[in-house]
């Protein structure tokens, strides 16, 4: 069984029961409690999530958000985060790709409307969902790439947006030791959010390729569609 989720049941236990393996991306996973469970890759295609050589003043500070539009995610947060770094001064375009569903419409709407309460109305920009294979092109255009998902769920736009190049700012602590202290939010109070938004916009740029760098390497030895095959295929002949 594979199910990487921070929720979970009474049903879920029962049918790891009948399961010889059970697979998850995070330690954080409410699978990850079974003696059986084996942490997996996420499965990244590197090949076509991968940093594309581009003039950087395109990508200087834009800031990118991407995915469902939903409260679990908080983008309401990142959006008064936006706001102390307006207040402060601070330079940036933040970019939201992506669509609510149907229980979420009023909350996106409210989104928008505390940009305008905000005056971050030329700074922020709304865009539709992108199919997936239009994201590589959207990650390199952006520095930053910013997910508040909770720990417990393992979104793959994290990789795929650090497979690109982008440094990522998180709030999933499954990632604590696995990259860069300054990239995992310790919390998530609009504040904090800025204050590590506005480290990353003032690092030099060679700190930020060493920092991207590496990330591109993290994703590409623990976390490639190579590296999952790779993992299957040992575990299926372990079984």
């Amino acid at each position: 069984m594979w199910r990487n989720h921070r929720s979970g049941s009474i049903c879920t236990d029962i049918a790891s029961v009948f399961c010889n393996k059970v697979f998850c991306t995070s330690k954080y996973s409410y699978t990850a409690k079974y003696k059986k469970t084996i942490l997996m890759p996420a499965g990244i295609d590197t090949n076509d999530f991968k940093y594309q050589i581009s003039n950087t003043k395109i990508k200087q500070n834009k800031i990118l958000f991407l995915g469902r539009v939903s409260i679990i995610k908080k983008p309401d947060l990142i959006i008064e985060a936006l706001g102390v770094l307006c207040e402060k001064g601070i330079d940036f375009v933040c970019n939201f790709y992506g669509d609510p569903l149907p229980k979420d419409e009023e909350f996106y709407a409210s989104i928008k409307n505390r940009v305008k309460d905000l005056s971050l109305d030329s700074k922020v920009n709304f865009y539709k969902a992108v199919p997936n294979y239009e994201t590589p092109k959207i990650y390199n255009e952006h520095s930053i790439f910013i997910n508040l998902t909770p720990s417990g769920s393992f979104d793959k736009t994290i990789l795929e947006a650090a497979s690109c190049g982008c440094i990522v700012i998180v709030a999933n602590q499954s990632l604590v030791g696995e990259i860069d202290d300054q990239m995992v939010l310790k919390n998530v109070e609009p504040k904090n959010i800025a204050k590590t938004i506005e480290f990353w916009l003032n690092e030099s740029d060679e700190n930020i390729n060493k920092a991207s760098e590496k990330l591109q390497k993290y994703v590409t030895e623990k976390h490639s569609l190579e590296s999952l095959a790779d993992k299957i295929c040992q575990e299926i002949k372990n079984k």
